[in-house]
């Protein structure tokens, strides 16, 4: 039986044996400021918001990728020296990247960040390059099909704070 991958809807899927598979390395960010969270929502998936980050380049650490792609997908700035983590977590998921028709191995790094970030707070909704970005308060989760592989660092991070929504996530993602 072959190896079964995960959509951003946390849907199965068992990929043909041709198939592109690669193995990929990415990290995000959780930024938590004022009980809300930063997501992006991109245009190839707007229902599905999800949070900054991605691929990490192999010139690259894990704060300067996380840096690079907050910039890439919320156009803000943030330096990696004023990168303040709070706490990390790291999971190996097996991800169906429907956007690009293939398979990862995805190695993913998550970092809570709550100092420092103020001036990254904005109100509402912002049109960016790729979608839009917004916070999301953690008491709203419940109303959002967050990205699944992101649904499981969250509730890692947050479990006593995401009132209401592993009930909801489950809902949506039997595996919750």
């Amino acid at each position: 039986m072959s190896q079964i991958y995960l959509d951003r809807w946390g849907r199965s899927h068992h990929p043909a044996s041709n198939s592109v598979f690669k193995k990929q390395v990415g990290a995000f960010l959780i930024l938590h400021h004022d009980n809300k969270i930063l997501f992006n929502h991109p245009e190839y998936a707007p229902d599905v918001p999800d949070l900054p980050g991605g691929r990490i380049d192999e010139d690259e650490n894990i704060p300067q990728a996380v840096c690079r792609e907050l910039k890439e997908e919320a156009e803000l700035d943030f330096s990696p020296k004023d990168l303040v983590i709070d706490r990390q977590f790291s999971h190996n998921v097996h991800f169906s990247a429907d956007d690009q028709s293939e398979y990862w191995d995805y190695q993913q790094t998550f970092l809570l960040v709550t100092q420092n970030i103020e001036a990254l707070y904005f109100e509402g909704k912002k049109k960016v390059y790729e979608g839009h970005s917004e916070w999301i308060a953690l008491k709203d989760l419940s109303n959002h099909s967050v990205h699944y592989m992101h649904c499981l660092a969250l509730q890692h991070f947050l479990p006593n704070k995401l009132v209401g929504y592993k009930s909801f996530a489950s809902k949506f993602y039997p595996a919750f």
